[in-house]
């Protein structure tokens, strides 16, 4: 299963926040476990009143290192998220090799440019339905656009001086 890191752990060896790889196992403690009859059957429910112990994931495109020294940091939950949905504020910034995008959910238009980013071809992109085009034709925020002659004036003083 493809999933994300949600925090930097080991910068060293590219184990940061939005770092993709695939996760092969979770280890629980299994004297932890506990194991429960369901309605007088033979179907039993197993509680996991703990969190793991670890979990193994390979990060992708990334040699796997030896950690003899790290220090066991203890955590209440593990920080990853499933990488096959991921909101275009996560990635913003990041480069992908292929993407599947939705342009039609949501209302706001913010953010068209991020999402369509992403890849470095055309054809590394895909979307995934019909959306309005109307979309793609985003005009910038009046304020905004005073903010920006405003510093553009601060730069051309800058130099001047």
């Amino acid at each position: 299963m493809k999933v994300a890191l949600t925090i930097n752990i080991c910068t060293n060896d590219s184990m940061v926040n939005r770092a993709q790889g695939t996760l092969y196992e979770i280890v629980y403690d299994v004297t932890l476990l506990i194991i429960k009859n369901v309605n007088d059957k033979e179907e039993k429910i197993i509680i996991f009143n703990k969190p793991p112990k670890y979990i193994i994931i390979e990060i992708l495109s990334q040699k796997p290192n030896t950690y003899d020294g790290l220090l066991l940091n203890y955590r209440k939950q593990l920080p990853i998220t499933l990488a096959f949905a991921i909101t275009k504020f996560k990635y913003q910034g990041a480069t992908l090799k292929k993407a599947i995008v939705d342009l039609d959910g949501g209302n706001k238009r913010v953010g068209i440019y991020v999402i369509l980013s992403r890849v470095q071809k055309l054809e590394d992109i895909m979307i995934l339905q019909p959306f309005d085009w109307s979309k793609l034709n985003v005009t910038i925020d009046s304020n905004l656009k005073k903010e920006l002659k405003r510093f553009e004036k601060l730069l051309k003083i800058s130099y001047m001086a």
